[in-house]
């Protein structure tokens, strides 16, 4: 009897280009200069990236080009929860609460890039150099540049749709 092998990592395809994006800029500022520069049309998702075992939600601005018939997705790699933590201080009456607010990242060991830009395309190759000149070009937007997918712990994080 034949024995058939399913192979996980069948799944998990590097079929698209990641850039990684150093910007202050808040997330619906930044896709509008992305927009205005890349002649694209980047709009917020109806929805946020999370996890199941996290209060933590990344935003997510996507675009459907159906002309080269690919995905652009614009995500936020940090997301700050604010926690309430009731303690009570020595020498005083009252429990005192307290919010103590943690930032997560989308991807834990990039924590210093602020988004990411995927750009996923079956069998379409983009031109990479071109769109870190592009992005380099926004007056708001600190340094960008192309990044391997594979050499990314949590690059399963980049997986949503």
């Amino acid at each position: 009897m034949a024995l058939h092998k399913l192979v996980v990592d069948d799944f998990d395809s590097d079929d698209y280009s990641l850039f990684a994006i150093h910007c202050d800029a808040n997330d619906y500022s930044l896709a509008y200069m992305i927009n205005s520069y890349l002649e694209i049309q980047l709009v917020r998702s109806s929805y946020d990236l999370d996890f199941l075992n996290s209060d933590a939600t990344f935003s997510i601005f996507e675009w459907e080009d159906e002309k080269t018939f690919s995905s652009w997705s614009l995500i936020k790699n940090s997301c700050v929860v604010d926690d309430l933590a009731v303690g009570k201080e020595e020498g005083l009456l009252f429990e005192e609460n307290t919010i103590i607010s943690k930032t997560t990242h989308l991807i834990n060991e990039k924590p210093e890039i602020d988004y990411f830009l995927k750009i996923e395309a079956d069998g379409v190759n983009f031109n990479n150099a071109k769109i870190v000149k592009q992005l380099n070009s926004i007056p708001t937007l600190s340094m960008a540049y192309s990044l391997s997918a594979s050499a990314l712990k949590s690059k399963a994080h980049l997986i949503f749709n």
